[in-house]
């Protein structure tokens, strides 16, 4: 087993005044996750597309891939396993949505609802509303998406 942990690089992020902190891409508002765009998300998947690249030239076959993260870090990668090209292993998403909706809406390969998932959210979390996860979680399953969602009473971000 082999675990790549990438951190976001840093950048300005419009919900903090504009300070510059890791993220990997900038965040307008906390209303309503379907509306950002999501500034930086392409770069994102851009630079986690050259880590999964590394790996399969190096012999690691695409479907023993796994993305994860918690936060921006699970959206990221709900993000990327759906629209990327080859058929990957799985997606672990905490605390997280699917970014982007209306581009990933865009970019998504149908192929890849193959792509199994599991999402886990916090019921009190205050920063990342559960209902975005399962909303989200909801939107990639009628995509074809198969996957599971866990819920966690009193667990907040």
């Amino acid at each position: 087993v082999k675990f790549i942990l990438p951190t976001a690089p840093n950048r300005a992020v419009t919900i903090n005044s504009g300070m510059r902190m890791p993220a990997w891409y900038d965040i307008k508002h906390l209303s309503d996750r379907e509306e950002d765009e999501c500034d930086g998300i392409e770069d994102t998947r851009q630079k986690v597309s050259q880590i999964i690249e590394q790996e399969i030239n190096s012999g690691i076959p695409p479907n023993r891939i796994v993305l994860g993260g918690f936060s921006q870090g699970g959206a990221s990668s709900l993000y990327i396993a759906y629209t990327y090209p080859k058929l990957l292993g799985g997606v672990i998403a905490l605390s997280s949505y699917l970014p982007s909706s209306k581009q990933f809406l865009k970019s998504f390969k149908p192929e890849n609802k193959k792509v199994e998932l599991l999402m886990c959210h916090g019921e009190d979390d205050p920063l990342v509303h559960h209902v975005w996860g399962k909303e989200s979680f909801k939107k990639l399953q009628g995509l074809g998406v198969k996957g599971k969602f866990i819920s966690y009473p009193d667990l907040e971000h």
